[in-house]
Formats: structure tokens, C-alpha cells, sequence
């Protein structure tokens, strides 16, 4: 056998590779044309093509010839150009529409590579292999909607491709369908545990549903078979960063910046950990950092919000109303406005204008039974010191009858990522009733609280109140919850929890105000939470059980709280909220209460 034959049969042999089309006219290749291929006369071999095809237009497989050749040459329009006459002489073959779909891809024109590709698939709706390429395409455009669906078609007529599930959960999670994408993980992990980077994915989607918990278990995961890779400790600076535990996140993302300083995805974790620190000095400079890396990205306008939102300067007007089964009613307007410095210093102003009004003979009403007036203007100076936030403010106050200069000093440690404590006290008017104000009683406050995370998913809080009374009295409050995140999903977070809360006082005096020897309350407590989107949410706060004033027996008493919030990130949000008391002791005493309020937030 010659050379020239050899070659030929070299050729020939390719050409058995070809699509359905291609081999149907495999004997009638022009032998001068695989000839020159053979010996990489290409330019040759095209010639021979092209002009065999002047004759016998209708060849597929010569098409595909030259589409392979000018490919081979870097022709990248003029293969492409081959493969669209290819298409034209066999509209029936689905394989061709596929060839020119990888073309178009390879030159960056996903919409044109999906419309081909859809041709190929409407030829042969039940390739799993073709559902799965239109996914892919789909998503590149960003429709990850109709990606959900070919990759659910593909698995569903048996792809043997594992990252079929793996890609459909990463499109579920792209498309902000967090519940479906965590399902979704941890079935291709639950074949697939040896998948390490796909454990961190599924960590990042939990956080992006607000399962922390969730998240922390599926890096334990990866720690337990991988290690603490570096990888591992990004993600984990992630969650942390967001989950209330930044200093552990700066620990973390220190390190790994000084290898990497110029990372983006480091210096957006910093950013959010340092706005979760009140740092202003630090949250600014870095956000700085983040906009000269990537200015117009989604993740940084993102950070910009959580920036604004936790160390914007704000004007905050707002009113509310209150009343009770004793009839008693207070009627409130109270703007204030907040200036937060780099430096950690915040100056604030307000006003409070209230007015107090209850029945002659309900024991909460002035003497003369006239509606009471309080009015209170005040300034304050803050200042952020490392873990340490300190607060003075100073007042000038008035009712219908009497004026004082009210002050109020507080202090806020986090004494760690998982222990905050604040501390209080404050003079001023004792403002419960009209009763209160005519008697122009007023009380020197102290109040210490303490908020705890023993664990990624529990919330601890205690609360004591000392009330020093004008008229010889004295209260003392303690408050006591302890709550568990139950359910973390894309449109839910829900906790449970129960509380304790005790009042007493050393004497009942019944000068406007509840004043009991003990009082007492044990409830259940249900914190719902519902995510409309990404700016409004609903909350509420459901709580039942047994109350009592001693010596009395217990009997049931509940309250529930609701707050909407529109424009969560904005510059502008909408605040509603609404309260009601059922069978369970007010401040004033009355058994049953209710109230409202719409508060408007300007931030800068």
C-alpha cells in the first residue's frame, strides 16, 4: 500500500467519528482532500471541499470537514461559518446543532450556542445529555429559572453525570433559592462525601439563608476529612463575620490578608466584621479597599448597605400610640437623629413630646382629671473605645407643672465575641400616668443586662432594673430568656424560647404606677420571623404562659409584638409595629393593653 493510500485511510478514520450525517457520505470523500489533510495541506484540502460542495451542495459532511480545519487553523468565523451551512444541509441532525453550539460557545455568543442547542434538543427531547447543555447555557445567561428545569429533566431521564445534581444545586443557590440549593448539596454529598470544595459551597449557602448553625456543622464536616485548610478558614471568617462573632473572624482573615492583601473576597469579609465590631475607622477603610478592587459588583454595593446600616448617620422621626383596659392612653411624637464619626465618636439629638391622658377613677388620672403634657429635648455624646462603648446624655425636661434637667450615663463591653454587657443609670421624670406627672415624681434608674451565645444556635439574655422612686418607693425588675434558633431557611428563621419575669416593689402606694409586693410571669416564647425579600420583613413576638401576683393563684397571660420593616438596606425604611397584653400586668397595672407605632428612618 502507498503513502498516499495510508493517508487516506488515516483520514477515513476520522471521518468515522463524525456525526450521523458525516458517515452516510463517508466512501464519497473527495481522496485528493483527505490526501492534503493528511499531509496538513489545509488551505488545499479546503479547496477541494468547497469545490466538491459547488456540485453537490447537500454534503453535511464536508461542511464539518472544513468546520474542523478552519478550527485546527484558528479560524474561529470561518468554522463556525461551515457549521451553519452544515446545519442548513441536514436540519434533521441533532448532532450537528450540537457542533455548532460548542462553536458558538468557544466564541464567547452563549445566546446563539443556546439557540442552537434548544434546535438540537426540540429534535431529540429526551437526550439527558442535551437537557443538561441547555442548563448550562441558560445559566451562563443567567436565567438560572429555566437551568432549575433541564437540570431536573436531565437527572430525571437518567444523566450519568454526577454534577447534574451537583450544578442544579448551584443554580438553585445563584437564583436565591437557598432552601432547594441546601437540599440539593447534601444529596450529591451524601454519594460525594469526598467533594471538599463542595462542603464549603453548601457552608456558603446555609449563611446565605442566615442557618449559621447549619453552616458551622458543614465546616466541622469539611475539618474532620480535609482539615483547616485555607480555604476552610475563609469560609469559617465568613460565618463568623456575620453569625456576631467578629473578632474570631479578624483573627482568622489576618493571616490570609497578609498573603493575599489585594483578595476581594478577605476584604469583604473584613468589612462586614468590622462593621459588626462598631469599628467606624477600620469598616470605612476597608470598604475604601473593597471599591478600589471591584466598585460596581453586587457584593460591594451589598457591603455599602450593611455599612450604612450599622454606622450611618440617621434622622429618625417617628410617632406611637399606647392604651390599656384602665383606659389609660399615651399619645407620642419622638424625632431624633444620630452623627456617627470615623474616629468611633456619635453625637445625638431628640425630642419627646408626650401626652398622658386616663379616667378620673381609674387611680392613673392627674388630680384634677386633665390630660398631662411631657415634654423632653436632649443631646448625647458617645464614644467607641476598642470593646468599650461609653454614652452620656443630657436633657432639659418639662410637664404641665414641674421642670428638671434629666441625664443618663451607659456603658456597653464586649467582654467577648460571645458575652456583651451593658450597664445604666439615669434621672429623670417617672412617666407612666397623668398621676405620675402631677405628682411630678420622678425616679433615679439603674439597670444591668447581659447577652450571652453559649452556642451557634442559643441566645441568652438577663435583665435587672433597680427604680429609685421621689415618693419613697422602690422597684425591682428581672428579666430572664433563653431562646434556640429552631428553623434558619430562606424565607423563615424561627425561635424558641421561654422567659421569666418578676416586679416587686416595697410598697403599694397607688400613685399612678403598678407597684405589686411580686409579680410574676413564666411564658413559652415563639420569634418568628418572616423574609419577604432581601429589604421588608415581618417579626413577631409570640409569648404564653402563667402569671400571678402573689399571693394569688396563677392563671394564663400572654402578649405578642409585631414589627414590619420596608427598606431593611435603603436609605429610606418604613417601620410598623404593634403590640398587644392579654391578661398580664402593664407598668401602669391595667390587665390588658395595646399599642402601635410608624417610624420613618432617613439614613446617610
Amino acid at each position: 500500500m502507498t503513502t498516499r493510500s495510508l493517508l487516506a485511510a488515516a483520514a477515513l478514520v476520522v471521518v468515522a467519528g463524525f456525526g450521523p450525517a458525516q458517515k452516510a457520505f463517508a466512501q464519497s470523500v473527495p481522496e485528493s482532500g483527505l490526501v492534503a489533510e493528511g499531509e496538513g495541506r489545509w488551505d488545499d484540502a479546503v479547496q477541494v471541499y468547497r469545490e466538491t460542495l459547488k456540485e453537490r451542495p447537500g454534503r453535511p459532511d464536508l461542511w464539518l470537514r472544513i468546520a474542523d480545519i478552519e478550527a485546527h487553523l484558528g479560524h474561529q468565523d470561518e468554522s463556525i461559518a461551515a457549521l451553519e451551512c452544515a446545519v442548513e444541509s441536514a436540519a434533521s441532525d441533532a448532532s450537528i446543532y450540537e457542533r455548532l453550539s460548542q462553536a458558538y460557545s468557544q466564541a464567547d455568543k452563549p445566546s446563539l450556542a443556546l439557540k442552537a442547542m434548544q434546535r438540537a434538543l426540540a429534535l431529540q427531547p429526551n437526550n439527558a445529555a442535551y437537557h443538561q447543555a441547555v442548563a448550562v447555557l441558560t445559566a451562563w445567561l443567567g436565567d438560572y429559572r429555566q437551568a432549575q428545569e433541564h437540570y431536573k429533566r436531565a437527572e430525571q431521564l437518567g444523566a450519568t453525570d454526577p454534577d447534574v445534581i451537583l450544578n442544579l444545586a448551584r443554580v438553585y443557590s445563584w437564583a436565591g433559592d437557598t432552601d432547594q440549593a441546601v437540599e440539593t448539596y447534601r444529596r450529591y454529598l451524601s454519594k460525594h462525601a469526598e467533594a471538599a470544595a463542595v462542603w464549603l459551597e453548601l457552608a456558603r449557602t446555609e449563611s446565605w439563608r442566615g442557618n449559621y448553625g447549619g453552616a458551622l456543622d458543614a465546616l466541622n464536616a469539611y475539618a474532620m476529612r480535609f482539615g483547616t485548610t485555607e480555604a476552610y478558614s475563609r469560609e469559617l471568617a465568613g460565618v463568623l463575620a456575620s453569625n456576631g462573632h467578629p473578632s474570631r473572624a479578624i483573627e482568622l482573615l489576618d493571616p490570609l490578608l497578609s498573603q493575599s492583601p489585594s483578595n476581594y473576597a478577605l476584604n469583604l469579609i473584613r468589612t462586614i466584621a468590622f462593621a459588626e465590631l462598631e469599628r467606624p475607622r477600620e469598616t470605612f477603610d476597608s470598604l475604601d479597599a473593597l471599591r478600589q478592587l471591584q466598585p460596581t459588583s453586587r457584593e460591594t454595593q451589598s457591603a455599602e448597605q450593611t455599612v450604612r446600616v450599622q454606622l450611618g448617620s440617621s434622622v429618625t422621626p417617628g410617632v406611637s400610640y399606647y392604651g390599656d383596659s384602665d383606659r389609660l392612653t399615651v399619645q407620642r411624637f419622638s424625632p431624633w437623629g444620630t452623627a456617627i464619626f470615623s474616629n468611633g465618636t456619635h453625637v445625638s439629638a431628640g425630642y419627646d413630646y408626650e401626652i398622658l391622658a386616663a379616667p378620673v377613677n381609674s387611680g392613673l388620672a392627674s388630680a384634677n382629671g386633665r390630660n398631662m403634657a411631657y415634654d423632653l429635648g436632649w443631646g448625647a455624646v458617645g464614644q467607641v473605645i476598642k470593646r468599650l462603648t461609653i454614652e452620656g446624655r443630657l436633657g432639659t425636661a418639662s410637664t404641665d407643672t414641674r421642670r428638671l434637667t434629666p441625664y443618663d450615663v451607659n456603658a456597653r463591653i464586649r467582654a467577648s465575641d460571645a458575652i456583651t454587657i451593658s450597664g445604666e443609670y439615669s434621672s429623670g421624670f417617672f412617666v407612666i400616668s397623668p398621676r405620675t406627672l402631677d405628682l411630678g415624681l420622678t425616679e433615679r434608674r439603674s439597670r444591668l443586662s447581659l447577652e450571652w451565645d453559649p452556642a451557634a444556635r442559643y441566645h441568652v439574655s438577663l435583665d435587672g432594673n433597680y427604680q429609685d422612686i421621689s415618693d419613697g418607693n422602690a422597684r425591682q425588675e428581672l428579666t430572664a430568656t433563653v431562646r434556640r434558633a429552631m428553623a434558619r431557611t430562606e424565607r423563615l428563621n424561627l425561635d424558641l424560647g421561654v422567659s421569666a419575669y418578676t416586679l416587686s416593689a416595697d410598697q403599694d402606694l397607688h400613685n399612678g404606677y403598678y407597684d405589686p409586693k411580686r409579680y410574676e410571669s413564666y411564658a413559652l416564647v415563639f420569634f418568628p420571623y418572616f423574609k419577604i425579600n432581601e429589604n421588608a420583613g415581618l417579626g413577631l413576638s409570640l409569648a404564653g404562659g402563667i402569671q400571678r401576683e402573689y399571693p394569688t393563684s396563677f392563671r394564663f397571660g400572654g402578649n405578642a409584638g409585631a414589627e414590619a420593616t420596608i427598606g431593611i438596606y435603603r436609605p429610606w425604611a418604613l417601620k410598623f409595629g404593634a403590640t398587644l397584653t392579654n391578661n398580664r400586668r402593664a407598668e401602669s397595672g391595667a390587665f390588658s393593653g395595646y399599642g402601635g407605632s410608624v417610624v420613618l428612618v432617613r439614613r446617610f
